[in-house]
């Protein structure tokens, strides 16, 4: 018999990153949690090693009176027989968003939203505060080394999530404190037909969504490199009555200005990080090298200590920062907090190193936005090596948007290869290719470009143009990730290298 506090839940589509991360945590906290999945993976294997009941495929015969609770994700039709069982048995149906809400919000909780950095940024965070011992559970959207190679942690402390904007309920999570990354066009549908994972009409529409969000939080800390965040953190800040930036307090008005300048009214505060002039929390003599950087901290212009990072880019260097504040604000131990990020070497898929092969580095990253790529090609030149992509586009809508922007993105680097689209289930738009990107890379004149199609003729160019000093970078939120390993045993075993 189950104690009175406990549930069963049911989870669709468990073998999904998110959803499986949900499961942990729900079974951590005693509850008994089963769930289902069309196609087996690693993490339905994992769940079940932890205990986790996961049936192949789905069946309304998943759904007894036993289940108290079926959580489904936003992507799960509302006619689904699963969810048609439930409701005919009386039994709760809630999205993954609205369960992950509630773990939330009985403890302190720190919630990691933006377009951009939401994993790295809220596994950095989640670093941080683990060597600032204050012990935090984590979720983040990646597996991660400092997790055991789970997306999940637990702990006794604060409760780090990172909060998936393109969920169109990503607004009712109320975290304490809410880390703001950025904010631009993504996840933005086009035309009647609406498609999965887009769930915005408008940016507009996205970012009254997000001021909805930060109103909901205590304390919002946001990077002020992004000058449209300004926008968003007045009309948040006022709860949408006014937007005049120059009526805000500072905390500190002995200075006579309000160049350092958490926000704070009505029991609403914000703090700004970043390199520029100005943030609340800063990097200054900034340092970059082969593969990392250093810079000092300050807070308000006062000098914190030196902080070292071993993983690449400017973009890091802000995520950096957002971990470093919170941790500031939850009171943990800064020295702790640096030694822990010093030896963070990044969430999987976010310019993870996958090996070496003749010499040449092999690495693969998540970018899948002109954003994304420009800022991990800027990375990548760091190292000084000959900086080759090979770049899969993700979802027609997205490269229908976005083609021209990846285009110009991809020219920082000296030898790129474009892959056919990867449609991750969506119907094709007419006139919409890969083709285009190379395309118009061309017409710019860069030296090296060409569309390439498969995996087949992408190992085979790389095989026969590689040099020892080459970076190897594949980029997408496809298959992709297959490409790096596939590569570094392309000499030895040429078998599986077709795609499924």
């Amino acid at each position: 018999m189950k104690e009175p506090s406990a549930k069963h839940y049911h989870l669709m589509a468990v073998g999904g990153i998110g959803v499986s991360g949900l499961a942990r945590l729900l079974q951590a906290q005693g509850h008994r949690v089963s769930g289902c999945d069309q196609n087996p993976s690693e993490l339905t294997v994992q769940l079940e090693q932890q205990g986790v009941t996961v049936f192949p495929g789905h069946s309304s015969d998943h759904i007894g009176p036993e289940v108290d609770e079926l959580i489904i994700s936003t992507g799960i039709r509302q006619d689904h027989p699963e969810v048609l069982a439930a409701r005919a048995q009386g039994i709760p149906v809630r999205y993954r968003i609205e369960a992950l809400g509630d773990l939330m919000a009985n403890t302190a909780s720190v919630g990691v939203t933006g377009t951009h950095g939401k994993t790295s940024t809220s596994s950095l965070t989640a670093v941080a505060l683990m060597g600032g011992g204050l012990d935090p559970t984590a979720f983040v959207g990646s597996t991660q080394p400092e997790f055991g190679g789970s997306n999940v942690r637990l702990g006794s402390g604060p409760f780090v999530a990172e909060i998936d904007e393109s969920d169109p309920l990503f607004e009712f999570v109320k975290p304490q404190i809410a880390v703001l990354t950025n904010l631009e066009a993504d996840h933005i549908g086009a035309g009647d037909v609406k498609r999965p994972n887009f769930a915005w009409d408008s940016l507009e529409h996205l970012t009254q969504a997000t001021v909805r969000y930060l109103r909901g939080a205590v304390t919002v800390v946001y990077c002020s490199d992004w000058k449209s965040l300004e926008y968003v953190i007045g009309m948040s800040s006022h709860r949408g009555h006014q937007a005049e930036l120059e009526t805000w307090n500072t905390l500190e008005p002995s200075r006579g200005s309000n160049r350092f300048d958490p926000r704070i009214q009505d029991g609403w505060g914000a703090f700004s990080y970043g390199l520029e002039d100005g943030a609340f929390y800063r990097a200054t003599l900034l340092e970059f090298s082969e593969y990392g950087s250093s810079f000092t901290l300050t807070k308000a212009g006062e000098d914190l200590g030196r902080v070292r990072l071993n993983v690449p880019g400017r973009h890091n260097v802000q995520n950096a920062l957002a971990a470093l504040a919170v941790n500031d604000l939850l009171g943990g131990d800064f020295a702790g907090a640096t030694k822990a990020l010093e030896t963070f070497r990044g969430a999987a898929r976010r310019f993870e190193v996958k090996g070496t092969r003749r010499g040449a580095l092999v690495v693969d990253d998540y970018a899948h936005h002109p954003t994304e790529v420009t800022a991990t090609l800027e990375a990548a030149r760091q190292s000084g090596r000959r900086v080759r992509v090979v770049f899969q586009p993700h979802r027609y809508l997205r490269t229908a948007e976005f083609w021209e922007g990846f285009a110009d993105a991809l020219m920082g680097a000296e030898d790129v290869l474009i892959l056919d689209l990867y449609s991750a289930g969506e119907s094709p738009i007419a006139g919409v290719r890969a083709e285009n990107i190379a395309l118009r890379m061309l017409e710019q004149g860069h030296a090296s470009t060409q569309f390439v199609g498969s995996f087949e003729n992408a190992l085979e160019h790389l095989e026969r143009t590689l040099e020892p000093r080459d970076l190897i970078l594949t980029m997408g939120a496809g298959d992709i990730t297959r490409l790096g390993p596939l590569f570094l045993a392309y000499g030895s075993a040429k078998t599986g290298m077709v795609r499924p």
